[in-house]
């Protein structure tokens, strides 16, 4: 026999509904964020350790760097996208659009880095930074995270930083971007999905 549903298990099930709304942004979705802001900081650390190296010996191994940490990003971004997948947990349209717009943001910088090769290649940085602040803009607006705008006040000056330093310190902005605008975060989010445990 089934049970009535009446008004107090309707409002129960809504105050559940939000509660799991609120904790899908901390259950596990740091890793993500700290995964990609590790891989791409220490990229272009490397890219600017190997740009300085290569003013002297002409070899610049920039294409290898980014080639393969990204292949390594991709293929533990899969292993980590397979695990959530067993667990199932419930997701809500918030989480659909701003996941989809994550893919869009990896999508976009894939294609760019495809594009923008030999002496364009530099381009990146900057459009990869603006990329990225819109992103954490929008996550930020869907999630209602306030205390993320200091870190995308961050990132929005390193953009418009772009502009005025030389090509070769373009990584290190990219670094900096990183650090505030995906690690940080990442550990912030992943300690209060302990905290919530």
């Amino acid at each position: 026999m089934e049970k009535k549903f009446n008004e107090q298990d309707s409002l129960q099930l809504i105050n559940e509904m939000i509660a799991q709304a609120r904790g899908n942004v901390q259950n596990g979705d740091g890793k993500y964020s700290l995964l990609w802001g590790y891989i791409i900081t220490i990229a272009s650390l490397l890219h600017f350790a190997f740009f300085m190296y290569s003013v002297e010996t002409g070899i610049c191994y920039s294409g290898v760097i980014w080639g393969v940490t990204t292949l390594l990003g991709l293929i533990i971004t899969a292993i980590f996208a397979f695990q959530d997948k067993k667990k199932e947990l419930v997701r809500t349209y918030t989480d659909s659009i701003t996941n989809s717009l994550w893919i869009g943001f990896m999508g976009s910088l894939l294609l760019a880095g495809f594009i923008l090769t030999g002496k364009y290649g530099f381009l990146i940085y900057p459009m990869a930074t603006l990329l990225l602040t819109f992103t954490l803009f929008v996550n930020s607006r869907a999630y209602k995270m306030k205390w993320m705008y200091l870190y995308l006040a961050i990132c929005l000056i390193c953009t418009i930083l772009y502009k005025f330093i030389p090509l070769l310190y373009y990584p290190l902005l990219m670094a900096i971007s990183m650090i505030f605008g995906t690690i940080i975060p990442g550990h912030i989010i992943n300690k209060k999905a302990k905290e919530d445990v």
